[in-house]
């Protein structure tokens, strides 16, 4: 199996899952947008590209990371006037904006030192 499969499932579930929850009435019905559907299938198909192409993968290192970064805006934001369940909202949205930005990485530096 090559290692631009995942990038292309990616995309492919992307989509499917953006139909469905359109056909569904998922985002009027409950308060949930595709973006909070994706954060755990992105993460795992960012770790399978980088591992595909580069032999090892460091999304250990960058949810470590993301985690630490997660407690020091928690304390700044819940500090000020924030709650924690739209602190968590944001921040489970914004993971998941971190894993499409980090798969759209892998896979241009994938193909430029193919």
């Amino acid at each position: 199996m090559h290692w631009w499969t995942c990038p292309i499932l990616a995309i492919g579930l992307i989509i499917l899952t953006i139909v469905i929850c359109r056909w569904l009435r998922i985002p009027q019905r409950y308060r949930i947008q595709v973006i909070d559907i994706l954060v755990v299938p992105m993460w795992y198909i960012v770790h399978e590209t980088m591992g595909s192409r580069f032999g090892t993968s460091y999304v250990l290192w960058f949810l470590l990371i993301w985690w630490f970064v997660g407690a020091i805006l928690a304390w700044f934001l819940m500090s000020n006037g924030w709650s924690f369940r739209s602190f968590w909202r944001k921040y489970w949205v914004w993971t998941g904006l971190l894993a499409c930005t980090l798969l759209i990485i892998v896979t241009i530096l994938g193909f430029v030192y193919h």
